[in-house]
């Protein structure tokens, strides 16, 4: 399932209406749109990319001032953003930052977490239950202390062939640590794709290669970093799964469900 074939965006700035129409094609999300342009800044735009600019830099900007300030946020270490990944699996940021300070503090390399116990491990997770989590760090830690040297590989099919790391972590680590291009998707993301653009799916997303297609579609060529963050934070903290608040909404211009949404299923 993709955007409707009838359905459109458009974002209003008071003057005019942009609009784009989005269709499902054979096994990825394609857009159909006039050929109009658009004069914006001296330079002629499709209707596309002055969607996706406005899109894209709202996010930004959003982010810029209201994004969410965490330790490994403030960090480009791969391993440390690694832990962070690891443990904010279903579980708030919030709950998970003295966790992932103590870890840090006593288990700050690869060689030092492949060493502890899955006891002593457990007893730091504790505050987060899922205490399964405590093998998946140490054999984490003992992967790459034996095959890469106590470092975290760059590339992604190094990435995802560690067992405990998938797809969106692989690319958390690209992205925030490696200064990669690509897309970090997760449900509250996927949430704003279904809300804003009027993609639908009933699959989680982390199974979803339309969703992540479209993503990587939409992703900026600079700054991506900031967007990623930003759709996150975002979906966290506006686009939330219920008492949304589209009043503060950076892109609620643009969004179809705009002070009509309730809920999503697979959350």
């Amino acid at each position: 399932m993709g955007i409707g074939e009838d359905q459109t965006i458009s974002f209003g700035n008071g003057e005019a209406e942009w609009g784009l129409k989005r269709y499902s094609g054979a096994g990825a999300t394609q857009t159909a749109m006039t050929k109009a342009n658009l004069l914006e800044d001296g330079l002629m735009l499709t209707h596309e990319v002055a969607i996706k600019a406005r899109f894209q830099s709202s996010i930004i900007s959003w982010y810029l001032i209201n994004g969410r300030a965490y330790p490994w946020r403030q960090t480009t270490d791969a391993y440390k953003i690694l832990i962070a990944e690891i443990l904010l699996r279903l579980t708030g940021a919030w709950k998970a930052q003295s966790v992932y300070e103590r870890i840090i503090g006593k288990y700050g390399t690869p060689e030092l977490l492949a060493s502890a116990s899955v006891h002593e491990i457990t007893d730091i997770l504790r505050p987060l239950g899922l205490w399964n989590r405590s093998n998946t760090l140490i054999n984490i830690g003992k992967q790459l202390s034996s095959t890469f040297g106590g470092s975290v590989p760059r590339t992604y099919s190094e990435l995802v062939g560690i067992k405990g790391i998938g797809q969106y972590t692989a690319n958390a680590i690209l992205c925030l640590a490696y200064k990669e291009r690509v897309p970090m998707v997760d449900m509250s993301v996927s949430r704003i794709f279904q809300r804003c653009l009027g993609f639908t799916t009933n699959k989680p997303a982390y199974a979803d290669k339309e969703l992540w297609s479209l993503a990587l579609d939409w992703l900026p060529e600079t700054n991506y970093r900031e967007y990623n963050l930003g759709l996150l934070d975002l979906g966290a903290l506006v686009c939330k799964y219920i008492r949304q608040s589209c009043v503060d909404c950076p892109v609620a211009s643009c969004c179809q469900s705009r002070y009509r949404v309730t809920t999503h299923a697979k959350e």
